[in-house]
Formats: C-alpha cells, sequence, structure tokens
C-alpha cells in the first residue's frame, strides 16, 4: 500500500535492510521532499529450512547470524558471509554482498518475492534449483540496492556442513605471490586472501582431501596452521566505516578484475600506500587508503580512479568507491560501472520503477 501510494505521488521511498551496507551509495544532493525511509526488519523469519534438500525460505528482514546458526543446526551452511555487524538477508542480497568464504551470494538464491514500486506482489523462481526458463529475475534484484523492487523473500540453497576446517599462514615474496593462484583454485580452498605479504587459506572439506591439500601447501609453501579468528579480521577489513552515520577518514575501495590482473591490481594500489586485501581466484581486492582531511585528493589517488574508469570502459574491471568522505563522493558515480552496464541498468529502472521511486539517485549512474 505505502508504495502504491508514493509511486502514484511520485515520493520517494529509502529502503534500508540492516543498514551495514549504507555507506556504498552516491552522493546526492538533499531533495526538496525527504524521501519516506522503509525498513525491512519487519519482514524477519525463517519460514522453512529443509534439512534433507538443503534449502530455506526466510524473510528479508532475518538476521544472517540467526539463519547461519539455524542451518548448522541442521547440518548446512549458509553462504553468506558479508562484512557488517546486523545484516539482514534482504540486505545482504540488494548489495550482492561479498565475504571472505563466498563471493558471489546470487549463487545462494534460489528464488525471491519481491514488491514492485506500484505496490504490486511478485515470485520468481523457487525452492528447487531449475524450475525456471528464460532469464533469471531473482538474479536481477542481487546487487541492485532495492532500486528495481523490494525483497521481501527468498528461497536459499544452503551447503553441507565440511568435516574439517583447517586455517593455513604462509608468509609470501614476490615470487611466490604471483603463484597464489594456484593455491587459491586448490578443491578444498573455501577462502584465499593475499594481505600484504600474508597468504591466508581456509580449507574446507572431507577430511582426507583437506589433508592432502594441507600437505602440499606446508611442503611448496612453508604454509602453518594459523588463528580461525583470521577469516574474522579479513571480514572485519572490509566493514570498517560502513555503518549508517558512521564517519571514516579513509578512502575505502573494492575492485573487481581479471584474476591474472590481481597482481597489478595490487601493485598500483600499494604504490598508493593503500592497506590491501586481495582474493586472487575471485579477483576482487579491497584497499584502505588514508585521505588528507579536505579537499583535493591526493594527485596519485586522482589519477588512480581516472585509471579505473578507463578500465570500466573497457569492461575489464571496475572500481567501487565503497566508503569515503562526502567531499570525495561529491560528482562521482561510486559505482565505476561501464556505459553499457549502466545504459542496461537505466533501461531496467525504466522497466520496473519508471516514477524513479526507489532509493532514488542512490545507485549506479545516480539511478
Amino acid at each position: 500500500m505505502l508504495l502504491r501510494e508514493r509511486s502514484a505521488g511520485h515520493r520517494p521511498v529509502r529502503v534500508v535492510g540492516g543498514g551495514s551496507r549504507s555507506a556504498i551509495e552516491n552522493w546526492t544532493p538533499p531533495a526538496d521532499e525527504p524521501a519516506e525511509w522503509l525498513s525491512t526488519r519487519g519482514l524477519a523469519g525463517i519460514a522453512e529450512l529443509d534439512a534433507a534438500e538443503g534449502v530455506a525460505s526466510v524473510g528479508a528482514g532475518t538476521r544472517l547470524a540467526e539463519l547461519a546458526a539455524a542451518a548448522d543446526e541442521a547440518g548446512w551452511e549458509l553462504p553468506l558471509d558479508p562484512p557488517g555487524a546486523g545484516a539482514t538477508v534482504g540486505g545482504v542480497l540488494a548489495a550482492g554482498a561479498p565475504g571472505p568464504r563466498w563471493s558471489a551470494p546470487r549463487a545462494a538464491v534460489l528464488g525471491m518475492g519481491v514488491v514492485l514500486a506500484t505496490g504490486e506482489r511478485t515470485k520468481t523462481g523457487g525452492r528447487v534449483v531449475k524450475n525456471v526458463t528464460g532469464y533469471d529475475l531473482a538474479k536481477l534484484h542481487v546487487g541492485s540496492f532495492g532500486s528495481f523492487g523490494v525483497i521481501e523473500s527468498a528461497w536459499l540453497r544452503l551447503r553441507p556442513r565440511p568435516e574439517r576446517v583447517e586455517v593455513l599462514t604462509a608468509e609470501l615474496g614476490d615470487p611466490q605471490a604471483q603463484r597464489s593462484l594456484t593455491f587459491a583454485r586448490l578443491a578444498t580452498a573455501r577462502v584465499a586472501a593475499l594481505r600484504q605479504s600474508t597468504l591466508v587459506l581456509e580449507l574446507a572439506g572431507d577430511a582426507a582431501s583437506v589433508e592432502v591439500d594441507r600437505v602440499r601447501c606446508a611442503r611448496e609453501l612453508g604454509a602453518q596452521s594459523g588463528d580461525p579468528g583470521l577469516i574474522d579480521a579479513l571480514r572485519d577489513f572490509a566493514a570498517e566505516g560502513r555503518a549508517h552515520g558512521a564517519t571514516c577518514p579513509d578512502l575505502q575501495l573494492r575492485a573487481s578484475v581479471l584474476p591474472s590482473a590481481v597482481p597489478d591490481a595490487r601493485r598500483v594500489l600499494s604504490e598508493l600506500d593503500a592497506e590491501v586485501i586481495a582474493y586472487p581466484a575471485d579477483g576482487l581486492l579491497y584497499a584502505k587508503l588514508p585521505l588528507p582531511p579536505e579537499p583535493p585528493l591526493p594527485d596519485p589517488v586522482e589519477k588512480m580512479l581516472a585509471g579505473a574508469q578507463a578500465a570500466a570502459l573497457s569492461r575489464v574491471g571496475f572500481l567501487r568507491i565503497e566508503v569515503a568522505p562526502e567531499w570525495v563522493k561529491r560528482g562521482r558515480d561510486v559505482f565505476g560501472e561501464s556505459p553499457a552496464t549502466l545504459s542496461l541498468l537505466r533501461a531496467l529502472k525504466d522497466q520496473f520503477d519508471p516514477e524513479r521511486i526507489l532509493n532514488a539517485g542512490r545507485f549506479a549512474g545516480a539511478l
């Protein structure tokens, strides 16, 4: 009812889940009429968790911690582990938020219930792996930041809980760092991250396979057992300064490149005195750069951001400004998408929210 009324009156709505990703948005000047905040936290609860099939139906406002605990009790794992305390299922899916273990949230989605800007309720997909032909509309809403509809519920595919989990660390010099992709692609490597010169691996699977890969890592890299808390530290690195209303003096970035381009991207960011965490197999990098208290940006940083725009134009990657002071965001598209992608997103916005009431101006291209 609310969305129907707001759409008819051309009045904006600001949709929010747990608020753990609210720092990732384009800067927009104050509107003449402030947007009404619409929280999905009330849409909480686990409607069904099928321990035999490994699927779950949950409300968008369900906290990930609650769902993960229920899945664990049933012998499964929840393949979502984004940064940010208080994260909810709907918010994580809307933001497409990756984590150290699971970099593609859309892979966990089987189906979704979504309310469109007109107030119309829609459902797509369901509890089975393949139940539709053509384009899977559930995937459309993952990573769209609520710009095409409000997620009400989701069917998620769980993963079997591994028999053994082992965390390893290895100190790598530059030549070895180039080989990190080989170990990141081990069958049991659930996490593989380079934090400066330290490779952090989390091996997970059946006990025999984990042992084989552990021995190989020890023999070829000198890897040793590590603290399981290192995985939480990787997650926390991407979460700092992210909560709604938080102030952060640093520039926090997320880059997506081809796995083969990770070494070059690490080098560019490191030369800017950035602290960098790279996930070689996923082609993801997180970076944190110190900033001056006021404009302008240092010239090398400005050139790096311009270079990232060129990379987006050539479709070899993107650089997203995840957290930054307002003066850095002003006049920039923090999402770093290519013109071709922006053209598609605008067409989708015209189709699903022609009145521009859902999170107006907050998504890529100021949609």
